[in-house]
């Protein structure tokens, strides 16, 4: 699969900028106010390599797969795995870049 290019965009169509965002939060109730602020970043990194593992199986055999979390410095990164069977994890991490991250899985029926 082909990694895509940063495009997000805002309200008015303009292309968000990479870099650190701060958002800030009022509440207010019962006589009081509370104000609290939260940072955020937009980056632009490489995409991980494509996992390793086997390209085909056997039904009900378990297979392992890794991939490599992308050598970006200062980034944690969290991944979702979709095996193409109606199967996905939960997001897993966060992970070092660099780091190793294996599952194993295996496929209930042929033809997937």
């Amino acid at each position: 699969a082909e990694w895509p290019p940063w495009n997000q965009t805002n309200q008015q169509g303009v292309q968000v900028p990479v870099g650190e965002y701060t958002v800030e939060g009022f509440l207010s109730g019962n006589e009081e106010n509370y104000v609290d602020t939260a940072s955020f970043y937009i980056l632009d990194y490489e995409p991980p390599g494509s996992p390793t593992g086997p390209t085909e199986g056997i039904v009900n055999v378990h297979y392992t797969f890794c991939i490599t979390m992308p050598d970006e410095p200062d980034c944690g990164f969290s991944i979702i795995w979709d095996f193409g069977d109606e199967t996905t994890t939960e997001w897993m991490g966060p992970y070092e870049p660099g780091e190793v991250v294996c599952i194993d899985h295996s496929w209930p029926s042929r033809g997937v």
